[in-house]
């Protein structure tokens, strides 16, 4: 073979070598995709979005993340007596930012009131010898709409004392991002919950001996307050705690208000479907 036609072949091997390198970064890169692969992800794109529910379009509007604190305390004796534990809750929104953190930030304000008053009870519990002390104050979230968000928070335990034991409910607005009362959701229905209440209030109370005297004004009282109702799946719960319209004997009084009479009274947007 001719010097000439090896030169000529090395400089073949050479541009081959050179365009498969070019490849092999091009490829790395992403720069080039096979065109198979590209309509493969398209469609699986578009069945994923043809597929998504109601609720999950629903759900897309708030990212919500829970973390969780504790706080411990031991008694006279070096020994931990007091446990104690809530989540402090983080709303996000790529759409309405301020209406998630309006969310965030009232609902840890709250949060962080009561567990000032329960590390307050812990630190005084340094006399006691018992243990297994400690109360739990965890928000979950409840019904989610593209129109309202209910987050529920349940209070569980005891400084060897009385019962925290409670339930609350809090309710937004998922545009505004403002805390809902019963005016706020349609005209007539905190007058209907009240006549509702008080109906429902004396038919389970035979023996009236345990309501206190104005428990009727209380209740309207009640009913003015934040987290003493919430939205379920079929309606509307509506608590009243202990102590507050009846004596302790009596417990906590819950009503529950089905759908199918409450949202009569309810605007469009707070209807429930």
């Amino acid at each position: 073979m001719k010097n000439g036609d090896n030169k000529g072949i090395i400089i073949l091997m050479g541009v081959i070598i050179i365009i498969l390198v070019v490849l092999c970064v091009l490829f790395a890169t992403n720069t080039i995709t096979f065109n198979n692969s590209s309509i493969k992800n398209n469609t699986n794109n578009r069945l994923s979005n043809d597929n998504k529910s109601e609720d999950d379009e629903k759900n897309d509007l708030y990212v919500i993340k829970y973390e969780e604190e504790t706080y411990a305390t031991k008694n006279k004796d070096n020994i931990e007596n007091t446990k104690s534990k809530r989540n402090i809750v983080t709303i996000e929104s790529n759409n309405n930012p301020n209406a998630a953190s309006l969310m965030e930030n009232k609902l840890n304000d709250i949060s962080n009131s009561q567990w000032e008053d329960i590390r307050k009870n812990a630190d005084e519990s340094y006399e006691n010898p018992s243990t297994g002390l400690g109360v739990n104050y965890l928000i979950k979230t409840g019904v989610v709409t593209n129109n309202r968000l209910t987050f529920l928070i349940s209070t569980e335990g005891s400084f060897g004392g009385v019962s925290w034991d409670s339930n609350e409910g809090y309710n937004f607005d998922a545009t505004t991002g403002n805390l809902l009362k019963l005016d706020d959701i349609g005209d007539g229905v905190l007058d209907y919950i009240y006549n509702q209440s008080i109906s429902q209030i004396e038919k389970d109370n035979n023996d009236s001996s345990c309501l206190e005297i104005d428990w009727k004004d209380k209740v309207k009282v009640e009913l003015n307050k934040n987290g003493i109702w919430y939205f379920t799946t079929d309606g509307i719960k509506v608590i009243f705690p202990k102590y507050s319209i009846a004596c302790g004997a009596g417990g906590s009084k819950i009503i529950d208000f089905n759908k199918s009479d409450i949202n009569f009274y309810l605007d469009d947007k707070y209807k429930i479907k």
